[in-house]
């Protein structure tokens, strides 16, 4: 075996220890805390414990995804790697505490990085071979991420590079077109927005499954939210977003050629307001400038790994990245519902890149938002009518729910000779949070089909005043 060969072995491994004991060995260690902890059931004790049963019920999610899709040894393996880490995990907070394990786990993360980089680049960058092919993989909900897949796109058209776009969603997916299969040098790239600091939980799946992936040079880019306070201009934060892809496509035997991140406009009107036509301008304008440099390096086979600072970042919030993949983006589609100016058309139903929203109920029928929606914020920026809005009263009520719950569900615990801290309680808090908050869904939205009500609900709630975001250069049946 050459040398170059052992090094990427290595790197492998490593990559497989970085994603494994963040995920799931942090998240065990605190759980772990959470059960050690004397005394009753505190918030920081009901963090820990949620926080553990998080990761289990993420990476049991992962398995399914895996055993129905038939995925690669090295993605089994990075699970079951992920249990073995967690049990060091467990111990290493034991002994010396979970400061001592957070400074392990981004000293382990930057020193694989640092391999990365000097392996890869070491190697072949600079060498200026054309790719033959590329194939760029996106999940879009207002077009941002798909602009930057087209800018990419452009660049390897004008170097006479063949080139396609697929489409990320559970509608019928495009077909890799213009590509010869007897190509020798494919290129393949997943672009993805960020979500609660990391990739959406569809583009994770996709990445451990998508086809050619081993001995295709592989990239990842994350788009994220870039934002305007009066003059100044704010940088978005990709978290883990980018990388959590790259390594994936790694452990799965593709070689990295480039990690990225670009800012684009915020489309999170759920939140917010939509940027005034000229912030919007600008930041697209710088963005598409970034992805120019990116496409001329990687186009011409130089190896560029960014985002090291955002990562390590990334790896202090995963508690909150880990809860946003498994609670609360299951959540948040729930406060999603159309007013009174709906008209039923069903465009935002057709759109859906998960096929979240569903027409229901008797003529006229009404969008219902299921727990598969990703909070893509496609519906509720492309509707005619700006009818779609975001309950902010129905995420108070969530919050309160949680809390309620968990007390609840402890005090039961207590009478019933259970300890407080037993993993019975994390488990039973959220299945009632979330059979709560589907049954209150569900009776909301038989009331919302009265015009009365859902002009009550609609101006509940500011998303009615909010301006709404789309891509610029984006039409509908790009994205």
């Amino acid at each position: 075996m050459t040398r170059p060969a052992r090094l990427l072995i290595s790197l492998r491994l490593v990559s497989a220890i970085v994603v494994a004991i963040p995920a799931v060995g942090l998240g065990a260690a605190t759980f772990w805390q959470g059960l050690a902890e004397p005394g009753g059931m505190s918030l920081d004790r009901m963090f820990h414990l949620s926080l553990g049963l998080a990761l289990f019920v993420l990476f049991a999610e992962f398995a399914v995804s895996i055993i129905r899709s038939r995925a690669s040894a090295t993605i089994i393996a990075l699970g079951l790697g992920g249990f073995l880490a967690a049990a060091l995990a467990a111990i290493v907070a034991e002994l010396l505490g979970p400061p001592a394990l957070l400074i392990l786990v981004i000293a382990v993360s930057v020193w694989a990085v640092v391999l990365a980089r000097t392996t890869l680049e070491g190697g072949d960058a600079g060498s200026e071979v054309q790719p033959r092919q590329l194939e760029l993989h996106y999940f879009t909900g207002t077009g941002n991420t798909y602009r930057v897949a087209s800018w990419i796109a452009a660049a390897a058209k004008r170097r006479g590079i063949e080139s396609a776009l697929v489409r990320i969603d559970t509608r019928e997916t495009d077909a890799v077109t213009g590509i010869s299969d007897s190509a020798d040098h494919r290129t393949l790239g997943i672009l993805t927005p960020t979500h609660g600091f990391t990739a959406p939980w569809a583009v994770v799946a996709y990445a451990a499954t998508v086809p050619g992936v081993r001995g295709a040079d592989v990239f990842a880019l994350a788009t994220r939210a870039g934002w305007y306070v009066g003059p100044l201009r704010l940088p978005g934060f990709e978290g883990t977003a980018a990388w959590l892809l790259a390594l994936i496509l790694m452990l799965r035997g593709g070689r990295l050629v480039g990690v990225a991140a670009i800012d684009m406009p915020s489309n999170w009107t759920a939140l917010h307001p939509g940027m005034n036509a000229g912030h919007i301008a600008t930041i697209v304008e710088k963005a598409q400038a970034k992805t120019d440099v990116f496409a001329g390096r990687l186009l011409s086979d130089q190896i560029r790994l960014g985002g090291l600072l955002e990562l390590a970042g990334g790896l202090v919030l995963i508690p909150v990245s880990l809860g946003y993949v498994v609670f609360a983006r299951k959540l948040l589609g729930k406060l999603f519902f159309a007013d009174e100016r709906c008209t039923s058309c069903g465009l935002c139903a057709r759109m859906c890149p998960l096929d979240a929203v569903r027409m229901s109920g008797s003529p006229p029928k009404r969008p219902y938002w299921t727990f598969g929606c990703e909070s893509c914020m496609r519906c509720m920026n492309i509707c005619p009518e700006e009818a779609i809005q975001a309950s902010w009263v129905g995420a108070i009520a969530q919050t309160a729910v949680l809390l309620a719950a968990t007390e609840y569900v402890a005090g039961i615990a207590v009478i019933v000779g259970v300890a407080k801290t037993s993993w019975v309680v994390s488990v039973l808090g959220a299945v009632i949070l979330f059979a709560l908050t589907g049954a209150t869904y569900h009776v909301v939205w038989v009331l919302g089909r009265s015009r009365t009500v859902a002009w009550l609900l609609g101006h509940a709630t500011p998303t009615r005043l909010y301006r709404r975001y789309r891509e610029p250069g984006t039409d509908l049946r790009d994205v």
